[in-house]
């Protein structure tokens, strides 16, 4: 701040002699105090300094209102690309900012952009090998190409037998609602672009012995890509070792999502246009989550921005290629608060590319970098919202959840309690829809939905079966 100027003295700073004869003396003095309007309307005052002062208050005005226009992230009206690069090939700075004032919701350059520092630290470690050793590279394609061929239950005509003929709950819901969305032929898809998409599971060694081979016999071969984030590797289960920061223990999830997450895009951003993850106990069915990346609600709004353009202009405009990221999954309310909205990590989540490099390269190093809790999902969503990214609505036209946090029959017999914290029902307190809006019974389930969750061994086959047509046979 600077100090203000002296106050004049009372006393004249110059001195003249009465007598006529006597010569003018002058003393040193202080300057006087004159107001800024006193100076802009003396007559006395230098047409240059006044030019001078006029000047500096206009680029005084000037600089303030930049400062303001970067703080807001704001975005140019007529081509509504990226502030100053935003996502672009320019690493940002790892200040660590807490700002919780959603920005606006940036279209993202999707050229990859190596953020690795040669894998000297977390979450950019990497995977180790067999042996133990770093620098492993997880083969995403092997079982897709190689998928498996010794013994499962889908194979055991007794266990068929008996899982085909339970009509539970389970079994109304397959049966009246959810189906798999058959295979185009390319002469049938010719209006759509055909989908990468890598799955991605994170468990721990002690579920190697009987939940992955189950994802591995039933759908994780239908996926383009597919990967085992876990505590060991093995080639057989296609398992990666991906340690991370902490301890592997369940209030550590979260950093464990962190590493996996970058792990992926530090590999195989290039490779794929989607990413899905979750727990080991998730059903997916790739073919209705493919479709459902593929349809045109989906491609217009990863590709259409706020002032209209789209990805094509865009990229012949300003030769960059743009995108806006994509957050999809089953929305809720994190203890009713719509405030603190997320997708439910269980039956898993799905990024594309633009929100895969958003949240590595920026979200990731800047946001909640040290917290450990085992609610990643939460977590993921409020590092999203940090970047202005929000939890996409994946809902069919009739209300029907695509993305499901329970199992088919479960969300068959569930019906909205009358109170809904006191019985003790996390599910019905987190729900983002009101009372009326829920839609309950078989219709709660899309009928091309792609996922489930707390799917145990015996379910996963049966599911399969299911859904597959297998007890049709």
């Amino acid at each position: 701040m600077t100090s203000s100027p002296s106050s004049v003295s009372s006393n004249s700073s110059l001195s003249f002699s009465t007598r006529s004869n006597r010569k003018r003396t002058i003393s040193k003095r202080r300057p006087r105090r004159v107001s800024s309007s006193a100076l802009l309307s003396s007559s006395t005052l230098d047409d240059h300094i006044r030019l001078w002062f006029i000047v500096a208050c206009v680029w005084s005005f000037t600089f303030i209102g930049l400062t303001e226009y970067v703080k807001q992230y704001s975005l140019d009206k007529e081509d509504q690309t990226p502030l100053f690069g935003r996502f672009s090939n320019k690493r940002i700075s790892n200040a660590t900012v807490q700002n919780h004032t959603v920005r606006p919701w940036l279209p993202v350059d999707i050229e990859y952009l190596d953020v690795r520092d040669g894998n000297r630290n977390h979450p950019h470690r990497g995977a180790k090998d067999e042996q133990g050793e770093w620098g492993y590279r997880h083969d995403p394609t092997a079982l897709r190409n190689h998928p498996p061929s010794s013994f499962t239950p889908l194979l055991n005509e007794s266990f068929l037998t008996q899982a085909c003929a339970l009509r539970d709950s389970n079994y109304q819901m397959i049966e009246e609602q959810v189906s798999v969305i058959p295979v185009a032929s390319p002469t049938d898809n010719l209006h759509r672009t055909p989908v990468r998409l890598l799955c991605i599971v994170y468990t721990t060694e002690s579920s190697h012995v009987d939940k992955i081979p189950a994802l591995r016999n039933t759908w994780g071969p239908k996926c383009d890509g597919f990967m085992v984030a876990s505590t060991k590797t093995d080639l057989s289960l296609n398992t990666a070792e991906i340690p991370h920061k902490g301890e592997e223990k369940y209030e550590n999830i979260w950093q464990k999502i962190r590493s996996v997450w970058s792990y992926v895009y530090d590999n195989y951003y290039q490779e794929y246009d989607w990413f899905h993850i979750g727990g080991e106990d998730m059903f997916v069915i790739p073919e209705n989550l493919k479709s459902y990346l593929e349809s045109e609600d989906i491609v217009m709004a990863a590709n259409t921005f706020h002032n209209g353009t789209t990805r094509t202009t865009e990229t012949t405009l300003t030769g960059t290629t743009l995108q806006m990221p994509l957050f999809l999954g089953g929305r809720l309310a994190y203890e009713g608060n719509k405030d603190n909205i997320f997708n439910q990590g269980g039956g898993g989540y799905t990024l594309n590319k633009a929100a895969l490099k958003a949240l590595v390269v920026e979200g990731l190093p800047n946001y909640y970098t040290g917290d450990h809790t085992f609610t990643e999902d939460v977590m993921i969503a409020k590092v999203f919202k940090e970047l202005g990214i929000l939890p996409f609505d994946t809902r069919d036209a009739s209300g029907g959840e695509r993305y499901n946090p329970y199992s088919p029959g479960f969300h068959y017999d569930f019906r909205l309690p009358h109170d809904k914290y006191h019985n003790k029902m996390w599910y019905a307190a987190y729900l983002l829809q009101g009372d009326n809006s829920l839609v309950e019974g078989a219709a709660h389930c899309s009928p091309h939905s792609v996922s489930f969750h707390y799917i145990k061994v015996d379910l996963m086959y049966r599911l399969y079966a299911l859904l597959y047509g297998l007890c049709r046979h």
